[in-house]
Parts: C-alpha cells; structure tokens; sequence
C-alpha cells in the first residue's frame, strides 16, 4: 500500500518547475493521473487537500 500526492497544475510549485520551459503536459489533470494509476494499482481513497487542490491518493498494487 502507498499514497501519492499530485498536485494540480496551477499549484505554485508546479508553476514554478514549469515556468522555464515549455507547456508540453495537456494532459496533467487528476482524471488523467487516476486513471493512469487505476490501471496499475486499486485505488483504495482519495482525499482533496484544502483549498490548494492536491489530491491524496492510497493505493493497492496487492
């Protein structure tokens, strides 16, 4: 069992890592991102971080 936090783009980190270079991610979202991780792991609990908007994710790869 693991957890994952994945922030959302408009989070300042993500905006600074981004800021030098080019906007090649279209697809970064968290629909994107739970579907990746589904089809690898069970998503066992989300959970929406506040008002920054990053999510918690606990997975299963059992």
């Amino acid at each position: 069992m693991g957890v994952i936090e994945f922030p959302p783009k408009d989070d300042p980190m993500v905006q600074r890592l981004l800021a030098q270079r080019e906007d090649i991610f279209s697809d970064y979202s968290d629909e994107n991102f739970l579907s990746l991780l589904g089809q690898r792991a069970r998503i066992v609990r989300t959970e929406r971080l506040g008002n920054c908007g990053r999510l918690l994710v606990w997975y299963d790869r059992s």
